[in-house]
């Protein structure tokens, strides 16, 4: 009978094939082929989501949450996996616990697609991640500039970033990252939101995203206008959440009274109730564009958006 090799696969050969596989079918091979499980150690991820804060650690649809118990070295893990759940106690201390997590799953060069930052734990070391939206929840610019250095020094663009204004994140619109990132999600609290001053006026981003409890419409006509004045491209977009859909009708009157927009119709829509809209003209070749529609996740106390957009001359036939 022929001999089989077995020998362990050489790790650029086991790189080059599983570089874009799934966690899940990244697991599948690791069953099926012992040869594959030594080399396989030392390959990057391609995750779809992980979640990171303080002894949590969320990676797809599986997260895990570490605490002390009462006997002293142990862990108390809690595993929760699309609606399964289980605790158990295991003779570690969480530190090593999580430490052995964050090395599993968060490798040298491991691409995430969505990587949504609480707390940035100190056992995080010596990694470059290529994430491609990031939503930061909790943290203040500081924690951000300590976990920039863990993304890939190569990357220049996010894809998204998110995260809630305060005063301690303003830092965060000085950052390239920042700027670069074609989509940006910023939360206000509802109460007492910092001054927005110039701030939207600054952004260079392809698409913005706002939520703003009672957004002032004074704010969205000056932003309008300097829309206009510096000619952003085809396509620039604003999606804002509103409570009430009369804030929609609001805004058409305001512009149209006090900045001369013309009140339209959408032909992308038809004779939806949505097509309604208000048109400003930019040049002979776009035309700034305001018009409403419902959420289509509602979260309350939010049910409508109001948007604007930069489109092609011709994308609205006045009324």
């Amino acid at each position: 009978m022929a001999c089989v090799d077995i020998s362990p696969l050489s790790y650029e050969s086991v790189k080059s094939v599983v570089k874009y596989l799934s966690l899940k079918k990244r697991e599948q091979i690791n069953l099926s082929i012992p040869a594959y499980h030594k080399t396989a150690k030392l390959a990057p991820f391609k995750l779809e989501n992980v979640g990171l804060s303080d002894l949590y650690i969320e990676v797809n649809d599986r997260t895990w949450t570490l605490s002390e118990t009462d006997i002293i070295g142990c862990t108390l893990v809690l595993y929760r996996s699309n609606g399964y759940n289980f605790q158990h106690i295991i003779s570690i201390t969480p530190e090593v616990a999580f430490q052995k997590l964050i090395s599993e799953y968060l490798r040298n060069g491991t691409r995430i697609k969505k990587f949504h930052l609480y707390a940035l734990p100190s056992l995080l070391k010596n990694v470059e991640l290529h994430v491609s939206e990031l939503k930061i929840d909790g943290c203040d610019y500081e924690t951000f500039a300590k976990f920039r250095k863990f993304i890939d020094h190569n990357q220049k663009i996010l894809k998204e970033i998110g995260f809630v204004v305060r005063q301690n994140t303003l830092w965060m619109f000085d950052e390239q990252l920042v700027k670069n990132s074609k989509e940006i999600y910023l939360q206000f609290p509802y109460y007492n939101p910092v001054p927005l001053d110039d701030m939207l006026l600054r952004l260079k981003n392809n698409h913005v995203h706002i939520i703003y409890l009672g957004f002032p419409i004074e704010k969205l006509q000056e932003l309008a206008m300097n829309w206009i004045d510096t000619k952003k491209p085809i396509g620039t977009s604003l999606f804002l959440v509103v409570e009430h859909y009369t804030y929609v009708i609001d805004v058409f009157e305001h512009l149209t009274k006090y900045s001369k927009a013309i009140p339209s119709r959408l032909t992308d829509l038809g004779t939806s109730f949505f097509s309604h809209c208000v048109t400003m003209h930019i040049d002979e070749s776009s035309e700034l564009v305001l018009f409403g529609g419902p959420m289509v996740i509602e979260w309350k106390p939010f049910k409508w958006t109001l948007r604007m957009t930069i489109m092609k001359r011709g994308s609205t036939i006045s009324k």
